[in-house]
């Protein structure tokens, strides 16, 4: 398998062009079948790792909050909240 991701796909003065990366390979395993044995692994960080570094960081609760503290001009739209549906 080879990777098909294309970088920047809707930019039209450039080619486009595939990593074509190889991810995985064939290799052979008993009585002539074959698995796939992967070759790049791309880590990821899991979503209760990704929740305890948000809730571990300084003041977090604060900056959930951090919106409703803000300062309103009249007149002037400066968020999805400010105006009137």
């Amino acid at each position: 398998m080879k990777c098909r991701q294309v970088e920047f796909p809707n930019l039209t003065t450039r080619r486009l062009r595939q990593c074509q990366a190889l991810l995985s390979e064939k290799i052979s395993v008993a009585n002539r079948r074959f698995s796939l044995k992967s070759i790049l692994i791309f880590p990821f960080a899991g979503i209760w790792q990704q929740l305890e570094k948000m809730y571990n960081r300084p003041d977090f609760e604060n900056n959930l909050r951090y919106w409703t503290n803000r300062t309103y001009f009249d007149n002037i739209l400066t968020d999805i909240y400010d105006g009137q549906i």
